[in-house]
């Protein structure tokens, strides 16, 4: 090799390398204005000065059977390979009057055999069906177009339409800090779904937003959609509002620009009113979070703590029929392995806690009992859903009846 072919040499792998380079650094601006350009817009990004909410599509009454308080539980047992993990179950009714529930399971939170599975409740025989995968990760990257290395916290919602919406967790970078909210949908309850389609809630992916509360509807059809921005304790929450189609419409910050607050609850209570109960992983003391908006979701109070203690773990709020709120939650500053039910006559301010659910003193604090989803039936029933010790998805339901049995 001469002088000269040494040096064309060189040059091409230092052209290699500087190109590569460049890739680099290229995707590493990319990741870091999808992470942090949204801390700095999202409470900047609303629609009109105060849209409306929709009037509540609950029971104005405890019509469920009998009034004589009823309360009954059961599990949902994973399938499809021996010592699977179940997590963040969601339920549902779909337009045909039948329950549906989805969560995730695997053999590891976060690995790469996560698969959303689903199970249909005979309100009859009072049994789940045999649960089916729904979307596994392959099957996901495929619909969305992106490489994904898991996927988790699937939210289940049924519109005042009839179109039942699912809304999922996908990363492809990082951990949960570099999430993207997706979504599916189903018109005939159930029976076939869309494809999955990214929410676009920043110009690039893997921003660190996940989702895990309910949403609700605007009176014009539009959906309000809670998400969380996950960042260690600089974790806030998030109102996005979507159309009838998903594309993104809004968004905004819920906590005043406090950090520590996730996984929003939210009831609404009149056109211009709701409220919101929060996970908290910020500083001592442990608490739920509580907010407020008195705008339609434009603009959010800064978080009052609680009574109420929080290790850190997802909560589940209800209104029942005469206004007072439920809220199911980890009773423990430290592990989720107590799972009590509190009652608010106040909107949310103060609390009785008036039940815990699987009462068990000798429980080791592994067992965990935990991300309850809340969820109430057009004739009356309250369905509850909470993880159980990894294991199995606890099925609980009761009536309001039930609920004043024991606040007396």
């Amino acid at each position: 090799m001469n002088i000269s072919d040494f040096v064309i040499g060189q040059n091409h792998v230092r052209t290699k390398l500087e190109r590569a380079s460049t890739i680099a650094t290229l995707f590493g601006i990319c990741i870091v204005v999808g992470v942090f350009l949204p801390l700095f817009d999202s409470r900047f990004s609303v629609s009109e000065p105060e849209p409306r909410f929709a009037a509540a599509r609950v029971v104005t009454g405890d019509i469920s059977g009998p009034k004589l308080p009823f309360y009954n539980d059961g599990f949902i047992v994973p399938t499809g390979f021996a010592g699977a993990m179940v997590h963040s179950s969601s339920i549902t009714q779909m337009p045909d009057g039948k329950l549906f529930a989805v969560w995730f399971q695997g053999s590891r939170e976060g690995g790469p055999d996560i698969a959303l599975y689903t199970s249909v409740f005979d309100r009859d025989a009072k049994t789940w069906s045999a649960p089916k995968e729904l979307l596994g990760r392959e099957r996901a990257s495929v619909e969305i177009g992106r490489r994904l290395k898991t996927i988790g916290n699937p939210v289940l919602f049924t519109d005042s339409r009839g179109r039942t919406w699912l809304f999922f967790v996908t990363v492809s970078v990082f951990g949960w800090s570099g999430g993207d909210v997706n979504f599916k949908y189903s018109d005939d309850s159930g029976k076939t779904w869309s494809n999955a389609s990214r929410l676009e809630l920043s110009p690039v992916p893997h921003s660190g937003t996940l989702v895990k509360g309910k949403p609700f509807e605007y009176a014009d059809g539009t959906i309000g959609l809670p998400v969380y921005r996950s960042y260690d304790q600089y974790s806030y929450p998030e109102l996005v509002r979507i159309d009838r189609d998903g594309t993104v419409l809004s968004r905004v910050t819920m906590s005043d620009g406090v950090r520590g607050g996730l996984q929003p609850s939210v009831i609404t209570l009149t056109g211009s009113d709701a409220v919101a109960f929060l996970r908290y992983n910020g500083d001592d003391p442990k608490r739920i979070l509580r907010i407020n908006t008195s705008d339609g979701g434009v603009t959010w109070t800064k978080p009052l703590k609680l009574e109420l203690p929080n290790p850190d773990s997802a909560v589940a709020s209800l209104r029942l029929s005469d206004g007072s709120i439920i809220l199911v939650f980890d009773n423990s500053t430290q592990y989720r392995n107590v799972l009590s039910m509190a009652i608010s006559t106040d909107l949310g301010v103060s609390w009785k806690i008036i039940h815990t659910f699987d009462n068990d003193t000798e429980a080791n604090v592994n067992d965990e009992r935990s991300y309850p989803d809340l969820f109430k039936t057009q004739d009356g029933e309250i369905h509850l859903l909470y993880t159980w010790k990894r294991q199995k998805i606890r099925h609980i339901v009761f009536n309001e009846a039930w609920i004043r049995s024991l606040n007396g």
